[in-house]
């Protein structure tokens, strides 16, 4: 299996037609570090998951906002929602909402 930093880094390259076709893989990896967050016992246990939410983040505002390029209604949502994840505030808050399946 392809892993996410991978991924991230082919997307830099990819040209535009072939991105809309790693939305699903997009989506799994972020429904899969969603699952290790809900396990996690403490934030600080979830910070490499958040980490690794925030490089998606990243890598699809550049592909939403530089590459004009429209996301799915997911990621859309994914990018909204998680835009300030370097804010240790912003990741508690999405600790607990994860944890508490909101």
């Amino acid at each position: 299996m392809q892993t996410i930093t991978h991924l991230l880094e082919e997307l830099e390259s990819m040209p535009n037609e072939l991105i809309n076709a790693q939305f699903p893989l997009l989506e799994k990896f972020i429904d899969q570090e969603f699952i290790k967050i809900k396990l996690s016992e403490k934030l600080e246990d979830a910070n490499v998951n958040f980490n690794i939410l925030q490089n998606i983040q990243e890598a699809l505002s550049n592909i939403l906002f530089n590459k004009k390029i429209e996301l799915s209604p997911k990621l859309r949502t994914f990018v909204r929602d998680f835009e300030r994840l370097d804010d240790v505030w912003l990741r508690e808050f999405m600790f607990e909402k994860i944890k508490n399946d909101q």
